[in-house]
């Protein structure tokens, strides 16, 4: 089977054919009522949690600093109630020891402890984490219990300090508050700080109100290099739960001379294709020709903005077949560093259905903002505290979904221990679950990730997300960094290489 027909065949469509849903909703009808938990003999168990909510209120959180709380397990019922497994939404979240099985009328502790640093960013906020104990009550199988509360830092501090996109002359500043939360008067120290030349940024600390607030000066020092420049600033302080603070500081510098699409491809149902030439720089750069060597091919210039911007616009004709491989695309300019830029064309037989999805690498991420099923607000600002967000859109329906949903948990897994944020929205694609029925194909595919319920497909459009599974990279910068659609052959490899980047940048 080739990749294109791989692709092809790896993928549910948002819409299928009407035949095909009595067959889906059977098969989703028999998972729900096969959860795959044993049935109890001679009567009934009964799980219930005592008080099953609990809110910490306002606490501080560090690296030290680990939140416990213990929820009370009655077994109400008469018969053996036995604890099958316990199920956390993070991997900041841990069960310790309980007994496994409970006699009618018998109660245990299932402690909970939680990483507090991980729970809310460096500027502090609310934080919301749910958790299952899993049980052979079948009317109840899932005793589910929240965890909530208000984060602090000792010290408030941005994130990031994130710039967007610069030009190479580009003299930018930045100004971000660092905040003392404690009684203790602070002092803070610029460690191992840049001196003016030797990086693409400097950095100040201005103390605006003594012991309690300083600001953080950033002001990138051109000229400054294509593609992304970062660094990270390290401030001592004198307040001892949290004695060094590590922003980061980033922003991209786009080609002086950008070029979208970097390469051309025929499609019969959009014959005449738009590419874009666009100077980030300071100096107008004038477009002398654009030819192209198919003489098959229309090519057409329109110059949007004089010296700044230019769309071209190249047409394929009907049933188009290249005489010979690889075509080309050349401009020519007035740019003495750059006299000639050439575009490949790629021939008909190496092309395959490209997903919208695709095109938003590189990009920011648009504009979003959902509650999870933990109650925990999620948008772009998050990101910043993030290495990276993995958003999977999927379809409870998606037979797909169903066998790429697994291979994404091993991933989950293997970057449990960093800063890395999994979060499943869920989509509808034939028809329309319950959330409890979502529940029950996201338990039966052992899914931990976080989970969204998204089923009148706001968020899907926003990330062109037309086929499941949609998994969507995003990284600290805001950007969109990898996109994989369908229970592709790489999946792992896709997903997995581009974490270990973003984690792991040296």
């Amino acid at each position: 089977m080739s990749v294109s027909e791989y692709r092809s065949r790896s993928t549910c469509l948002a819409l299928f054919l009407a035949a095909a849903t009595a067959v889906a909703v059977a098969a989703s009808s028999a998972l729900a009522q096969n959860d795959g938990l044993p049935a109890a003999t001679g009567g009934k168990p009964k799980a219930v949690i005592v008080d099953p909510e609990f809110d910490f209120g306002t606490v501080w959180v560090g690296k030290d600093i680990i939140l416990r709380h213990s929820f009370v397990l009655k077994n109400e019922g008469d018969a053996d109630l036995r604890i099958l497994a316990t199920k956390t939404s993070c991997g900041c979240t841990a069960v310790g020891d309980h007994p496994d099985v409970l006699k009618p009328g018998e109660s245990c502790n299932i402690p909970f402890e939680m990483e507090s640093w991980r729970l809310v960013g460096p500027e502090g906020g609310r934080f919301a984490k749910s958790a299952a104990v899993v049980t052979n009550d079948r009317e109840h199988s899932h005793a589910e219990v929240l965890l909530t509360g208000y984060g602090r830092f000792h010290v408030q501090f941005p994130a990031a300090v994130h710039f967007g996109a610069l030009r190479e002359d580009s003299a930018v500043e930045k100004i971000e508050s660092i905040i003392n939360n404690t009684e203790q008067p602070m002092v803070l120290t610029l460690r191992d700080a840049p001196a003016a030349g030797e990086g693409p940024f400097t950095f100040e600390l201005i103390q605006k109100e003594p012991g309690r607030a300083y600001e953080l000066k950033v002001v990138t020092t051109p000229p400054l290099g294509e593609g992304r420049v970062a660094a990270e600033v390290l401030i001592e302080t004198n307040v001892l739960q949290q004695p060094e603070l590590r922003i980061p500081v980033f922003g991209t510098v786009p080609q002086r001379l950008e070029v979208r699409p970097p390469f051309l491809m025929f499609n019969e149902r959009r014959l005449t294709v738009p590419v874009s030439l666009t100077n980030n720089g300071a100096r107008p750069v004038k477009v002398t020709s654009v030819v192209s060597d198919d003489p098959s091919l229309t090519v057409e210039v329109q110059d949007d903005d004089p010296g700044r911007r230019y769309t071209i616009n190249v047409t394929f004709p009907r049933n188009y077949v290249s005489a010979r491989g690889e075509r080309r695309l050349v401009i020519s300019t007035d740019d003495a560093a750059v006299p000639r830029i050439e575009i490949p064309i790629r021939p008909p037989t190496q092309s395959h259905r490209k997903h919208p999805a695709e095109d938003l690498v590189g990009q920011p991420a648009p504009p979003f903002e959902f509650t999870t099923q933990d109650g925990i607000t999620v948008n772009n600002q998050m990101l910043y505290s993030h290495d990276a967000v993995v958003l999977t859109f999927w379809a409870a329906d998606c037979p797909y979904s169903k066998k790429a949903l697994p291979r994404l948990e091993k991933v989950r897994e293997a970057y449990a221990d960093r800063n890395v944020r999994f979060i499943n929205v869920t989509q509808t694609m034939r028809r329309r679950y319950t959330d409890d029925q979502v529940k029950t194909v996201a338990d039966a595919l052992g899914m931990r990730a976080e989970l969204v319920m998204d089923q009148d497909n706001r968020l899907g459009p926003r990330f062109k997300a037309d086929s499941f599974p949609t998994v969507i990279v995003l990284g600290r910068s805001g950007d969109v960094e990898r996109v994989s659609v369908g229970n592709t052959a790489s999946l792992e490899q896709d997903i997995g290489g581009r974490l270990k980047e973003l984690t792991d940048p040296d």
